[in-house]
């Protein structure tokens, strides 16, 4: 049968045990994964798209239940390409999926 897949900030990565519900929460979790990578004068905005501004240094994020998104966005961030704002290579989907592996696990709920 089929299940939902829900995405959980990793344990290891984070340094509060917390699920992600409010948010507030999410801002948190944003700031710390902006740190961690280096990327301190970056910062978000809620908006109603999702996209990353390389001149701006800022990330646009519509939905705060999907912080998946949030690791995508990042990953055009931390793409060397300086125009590649809204592309998706082989180096975008490296980096998304350290990004994932890193700051995210995948859990099945049924």
């Amino acid at each position: 049968g089929y299940s939902i897949v829900t995405f959980i900030p990793n344990d290891q990565a984070i340094s509060n045990n917390r699920l992600i519900y409010r948010v507030a929460q999410l801002e948190e979790w944003i700031e710390e994964i902006l740190s961690k990578e280096g990327l301190d004068d970056w910062s978000i905005n809620w908006s109603n798209s999702n996209y990353c501004w390389k001149n701006k240094k800022r990330i646009d994020l519509c939905n705060p239940l999907l912080p998946s998104v949030f690791l995508h966005e990042l990953a055009h961030a931390l793409h060397k390409n300086p125009n590649f704002g809204d592309k998706h290579d082989g180096e975008w989907a490296d980096i998304y999926d350290r990004l994932t592996n890193t700051y995210m696990v995948m859990r099945k709920v049924t």
